[in-house]
């Protein structure tokens, strides 16, 4: 029925919308991606054309394309949750074009170092750039591993660092500590034109039932909770546990909100 309505009115971006949202259900992509992008030619006005353009190319597995549509159809309205679509897909791509160690990270149980210095080279390179260049210790069992390119700027701005034997150690896991750490030196680059908010959060008090005031993590565990970036289990800090891949990207995603303010 809608190829014959397309027939009777060819210039008609809803029919050609339509027939689309069809093609694509049945598993007709080329067609289903032809109609699309001319429902877009005909009326750039309609995000609902936009929005189909992107499922289409989402069914495709063009997940960078389909993000750009989301992101189109959200910029004119964003009644249909474009925008939150549009990232969702940008960190899908963003992920796929990452070497295998990278493309499970979002489910990972457990993150390692170069997994962690690779994540925030990657999302917080702006940052890493602006940050003062700190001077480091050579590491010696970088070279090579396939990590390395994000290790040096991460380990250059004092983020993450140089064991004293001088190995970074990539394959180590990350425990909530050497998160608190981690978060701690990205919130004083991300918030440096908020000091006062830098203030409060390390100035906090926050009841660990298993971290005492004493301890050497517990600033920077406090500073990291306050600030949102990390969270607690029933008062519990955990600091020995090691960090999941839906913890890092969590709190990593805090900074760069920070960041943008």
């Amino acid at each position: 029925a809608l190829e014959r309505a397309l027939e009777l009115s060819p210039t008609s971006g809803v029919i050609l919308r339509e027939l689309a949202a069809v093609e694509r259900e049945r598993g007709d992509l080329d067609e289903a991606l032809v109609h699309a992008r001319g429902a877009v030619a005909l009326d750039a006005a309609d995000p609902e054309a936009h929005a189909m353009l992107a499922s289409v190319l989402e069914a495709r597995g063009d997940l960078a394309g389909a993000a750009d549509a989301f992101a189109r159809a959200a910029s004119i309205d964003d009644r249909g949750g474009w925008a939150r679509r549009s990232a969702e897909l940008a960190g899908r791509a963003h992920l796929a074009a990452l070497p295998p160690e990278m493309q499970t990270v979002a489910d990972a149980p457990t993150i390692s170092r170069a997994q962690a210095a690779t994540l925030i080279g990657l999302r917080l390179e702006a940052l890493l750039t602006a940050a003062p260049r700190r001077v480091t210790a050579v590491a010696t069992d970088v070279r090579g591993h396939w990590a390395a390119s994000w290790i040096l700027p991460v380990t250059e701005a004092g983020v993450m660092e140089i064991f004293p034997n001088h190995t970074f150690q990539p394959s180590s896991p990350v425990r909530r500590s050497d998160l608190a750490r981690i978060v701690n030196e990205l919130l004083g680059l991300a918030a440096v034109s908020r000091p006062s908010d830098l203030a409060r959060w390390r100035a906090a008090t926050v009841r660990f039932v298993d971290l005492p005031a004493t301890h050497l993590i517990y600033r920077a565990a406090a500073t990291s909770v306050a600030a949102g970036a990390m969270t607690l289990d029933a008062d519990r800090f955990q600091p020995t546990r090691e960090v999941t891949g839906a913890e890092l990207l969590a709190a990593v995603a805090r900074i760069e909100q920070l960041a943008d303010r």
